[in-house]
């Protein structure tokens, strides 16, 4: 019988059994709903790169020279930047063995059929701009209306190019409210999703 790890303990290895299955894990949800945190936890625990959509698209700001929400409002009205961003997250969730976090990362392996784990973390805005400030600074108003902005964006680009609302919760395999997990459980919970579907 499968069972959990103890606390500390990495989980079985993918391929160590009979057969390899390769294991895909999305894990998206809003700016400061603690997907980076969850991540970078859940790819120590199975010894998997993990990739992060949002430093994808902050390195392709960068080589813009421009500011995360300026090079926001330029990819709505420029379709190439989503699209490169979406060819290379496609092309990691194609290789497999891979933990990929990002927004669109769910909803394009579910409409792609790739045989994944999709989770969406979520909590409230007050809870994710406290998060943001604890780790940034700034001032929670100013942040609060940057959240907002950045989220705003983001929602139009994909309804408007892929028709694609990544809060439609029908993507997700598990949706976790982050404020009432430690990150360590909201590991531990995806890790369980997992043994259940053989994948470790």
């Amino acid at each position: 019988m499968t069972t959990n790890p103890s606390p500390g303990e990495k989980a079985t290895p993918p391929g160590t059994g009979s057969e390899k299955h390769p294991i895909v894990v999305t894990i998206g949800g809003l700016p400061g709903s603690g997907t980076t945190t969850a991540a970078s936890l859940l790819a120590k625990k199975l010894d998997l790169p993990w990739t992060n959509g949002g430093k994808i698209f902050r390195e392709m700001a960068k080589e813009q020279e421009m500011e995360l929400n300026e090079f926001g409002v330029h990819a709505e009205n420029d379709p190439s930047v989503d699209r490169e961003l979406d060819r290379r997250l496609l092309e990691a969730l194609r290789q497999g063995d891979i933990i990929l976090e990002s927004r669109l990362a769910g909803a394009h392996a579910n409409l792609n059929s790739i045989p994944s784990l999709r989770v969406w973390l979520h909590a409230p805005l007050e809870i994710r701009v406290k998060r943001i400030h604890d780790r940034e600074g700034g001032e929670i108003g100013e942040l609060t209306e940057a959240v907002l902005e950045r989220e705003r964006s983001e929602r139009t680009r994909y309804l408007d190019y892929y028709d694609i609302d990544y809060e439609f919760l029908d993507h997700y395999s598990i949706v976790v409210n982050s404020n009432e997990y430690w990150p360590e459980q909201i590991v531990a919970i995806i890790l369980e999703a997992l043994h259940r579907k053989g994948l470790v």
